[in-house]
């Protein structure tokens, strides 16, 4: 059956679909055009054209605030691994304070011991915390920032159970295809997610695995 192409060598038509070359003469037949529907985001490779011809409206500083805040979050682990440590001080110095006046083996039925342990315990805590805090915030600080065009193909959303009585927690993330196929997840803002929607192109800022900005082009 023919495919509606005719050789331009010798003018006969194709009879096999998807055949390169002429049953007849042998000459390079002219390709079939693409007839597959496209995908639920268009022509994704004719919208990553338009996107780099549109160009990137974002200005130089984008996401200097959201790297900002992604900074001081992880001071703040780091902070609170230091307030473990100086309570777990305090503790320990007031505890022994209090069994230098108790000449038994025990106090309140407690073995003595436990009154070192408990804050020698508290302390490791906090120096992990604040250890993990500021290799974190270094690891961050040393990673380049990087622009890039890209496609939104999905975004979820974790939500953290909290206790009675308080607000759960949630946590946003996208989902971003850059222009080479390449797919990769990113945890974004609250604030952010609120404006990107999934098949929506743009140039994004991206540090680790945080998205830190992003400007939405029509195309």
């Amino acid at each position: 059956m023919a495919d509606g192409r005719l050789c331009k060598q010798c003018g006969s038509a194709v009879t096999a679909d998807a055949s390169r070359f002429c049953g007849y003469c042998g000459s390079e037949l002219p390709t079939l055009p693409d007839t597959r529907p496209a995908g639920p985001f268009g022509d994704v490779e004719a919208r990553f054209a338009a996107l780099e011809r549109a160009g990137d409206p974002g200005a130089p500083e984008a996401g200097r605030r959201s790297a900002d805040l992604v900074r001081n979050a992880m001071g703040c682990r780091a902070s609170v691994g230091a307030l473990f440590i100086v309570a777990a001080l305090v503790f320990l110095f007031i505890a022994h304070a209090i069994l230098d006046s108790f000449p038994d083996e025990s106090v309140f039925d407690v073995p003595r011991e436990v009154f070192t342990i408990l804050p020698l315990a508290i302390a490791a805590i906090g120096a992990a915390l604040a250890w993990s805090g500021l290799a974190r915030r270094r690891r961050f600080e040393r990673t380049p920032q990087k622009r890039l065009p890209v496609l939104v193909l999905d975004e979820r959303t974790g939500v953290r159970a909290a206790p009675p009585g308080d607000h759960a927690h949630s946590t946003h993330f996208v989902i971003l295809e850059s222009k080479g196929g390449e797919r990769r997840e990113f945890s974004i803002s609250s604030d952010m997610a609120a404006r990107v929607t999934r098949g929506d192109m743009g140039y994004a800022t991206v540090k680790e695995e945080f998205l830190l900005a992003f400007h939405r082009v029509d195309v």
